[in-house]
């Protein structure tokens, strides 16, 4: 069995990553592979409220409005322009729910050779709590000769797609996300580990803030309901 394999079983993680389940431990205890459990079973169990952090997210995009959208830094004319023949790319379940919500996390990677262009993001994927890395490859294409004190306005023509998530659906694998996603949890200076948990993953805490405020105001609502009831002799079940 391979280590990549490994990396993903439970058993083989240290006595900390079970500390973080029964009690306090420092965040820098921790070592990659527990980052990357603690992770998946946070947007797990967060699951049920992801899509409404979502919404709530201005930032938050489609697919579709991810890959097709102004330029990012750019003049308002300067726009990502991805074909339908490059949108093929993507396995067929992300072109056909285009409702589908990508919460943004952090730009992993951005680098040039010969002119073409990547830009590694990643997202968690609202529907599903599941972290998604999403390589876009694209060339600069002038608009016109107008040039601007930062140089000549252009569209970033998207020439090449391909996505990694953590699971085994969809045509992905979960062990080729694991071996994409560690080099980014074992760099101590960008501590990806910690800012999902403690700034990507705090919007759910909010939210759930939001949920139990509703909850306790129309409690406290029908409160003269329920009160009028028990002195009637019916139960309240809540």
């Amino acid at each position: 069995m391979g280590k990549h394999r490994k990396g993903l079983r439970k058993e083989y993680l240290s006595e900390f990553f079970y500390f973080v389940k029964r009690g306090i431990i420092s965040p820098d205890c921790l070592e990659p592979r527990e980052w990357f459990h603690i992770v998946n079973d946070s947007l797990e169990s967060c699951r049920c409220i992801l899509r409404e952090v979502a919404e709530a997210n201005k930032e938050a995009v489609t697919v579709e409005n991810f890959l097709n959208c102004q330029r990012k830094g750019g003049n308002h004319s300067e726009m990502r322009i991805t074909s339908g023949e490059v949108m093929q790319m993507l396995p067929p379940a992300f072109t056909c729910n285009k409702s589908w919500l990508l919460i943004p996390v952090v730009t992993l990677e951005t680098k040039e050779e010969d002119g073409n262009f990547l830009e590694r993001s990643l997202f968690i994927l609202a529907d599903f709590g599941k972290l998604l890395i999403v390589d876009v490859v694209f060339h600069k294409k002038p608009l016109n000769t107008q040039l601007l004190p930062n140089g000549t306005l252009f569209h970033e023509e998207v020439t090449n797609l391909k996505v990694w998530m953590n699971c085994d659906s969809f045509g992905l694998s979960a062990k080729n996300f694991f071996e994409m996603i560690m080099p980014y949890y074992g760099d101590s200076k960008r501590k990806l580990g910690q800012k999902i948990i403690e700034r990507t993953l705090d919007d759910a805490v909010k939210e759930l803030q939001k949920a139990r405020q509703s909850v306790f105001q129309k409690e406290e609502s029908m409160r003269p309901f329920l009160e009028a009831r028990e002195r009637l002799g019916y139960s309240n079940i809540l």
